[in-house]
């Protein structure tokens, strides 16, 4: 995807801005190669919140429609930061990361990787992501748009149970190293705590040969493809 040019770009932001922000710079100049660089990214070491999923009074409130412009401004400027640190850098945890449209730095999609030694490996799943105009002091909402059977992840919906995107949330965290975890915790399911109880009761019994047999097949037969994203 071509992403607008310096200046647009900048309008965009600097529109938003502070004058103190302002000063601070815009997010600069960001580019798309014709081939996506390779890096490491995958993380050495378990992240945190990926042990329970969030309850009903645990959800941070985030007023959408009100955030102050100074807020707001704090947001783009750190989303343009992330943009251009992670543009066209295709990586072991994702194809891709990048906003939906060059207008909107507030919605943005992801393909995100199978982790290699694990039942989802091979597999590519979209995923789309909402910002609020906290960020980074709320968390994004992100749910998979390509079908995964995962305990901790509704079929249908393609909701995420994971902690750090409600009450465990850092303003530390980045998109990347959100969707890092989001990849760990395919190969660290917790049945205990299912959005899929169908698939987590095969975990619970310790029918692993079953589980994974399901997984390989819906991994392999629901591979995200380009033009075949749904929306839901």
């Amino acid at each position: 995807m071509l992403l607008g040019t310096k200046v647009r770009r900048q309008f965009h932001v600097r529109a938003l801005e502070s004058p103190d922000d302002r000063s601070m710079g815009g997010p600069g100049k960001t580019s798309r190669g014709p081939q996506p660089r390779r890096s490491q990214s995958r993380p050495t070491s378990q992240p945190e919140g990926l042990t329970s999923c969030y309850t009903s009074n645990s959800i941070p409130s985030t007023t959408f429609h009100m955030a102050p412009q100074r807020e707001l401004a704090r947001a783009m400027k750190r989303l343009g930061d992330e943009l251009k640190e992670n543009d066209n850098v295709e990586n072991d945890t994702f194809l891709y990361l990048r906003p939906v449209d060059d207008d909107d730095l507030l919605r943005w999609e992801a393909v995100l990787k199978g982790p290699n030694g694990s039942p989802y490996e091979g597999g590519l799943w979209h995923l789309n992501i909402k910002i609020p105009p906290t960020y980074p002091y709320a968390p994004p909402t992100i749910h998979f748009t390509t079908k995964i059977v995962h305990p901790n992840i509704d079929f249908d919906t393609g909701e995420i149970c994971l902690s750090l995107l409600k009450d465990q949330w850092s303003p530390a965290r980045t998109l990347q190293t959100t969707l890092a975890a989001i990849q760990w915790l395919l190969t660290d399911p917790n049945p205990d705590s299912p959005l899929n109880v169908d698939i987590a009761v095969l975990l619970r019994k310790g029918d692993t040969v079953g589980f994974e047999s399901i997984v390989r097949y819906l991994a392999e037969e629901q591979r995200w493809e380009e033009g075949r994203n749904p929306v839901r």
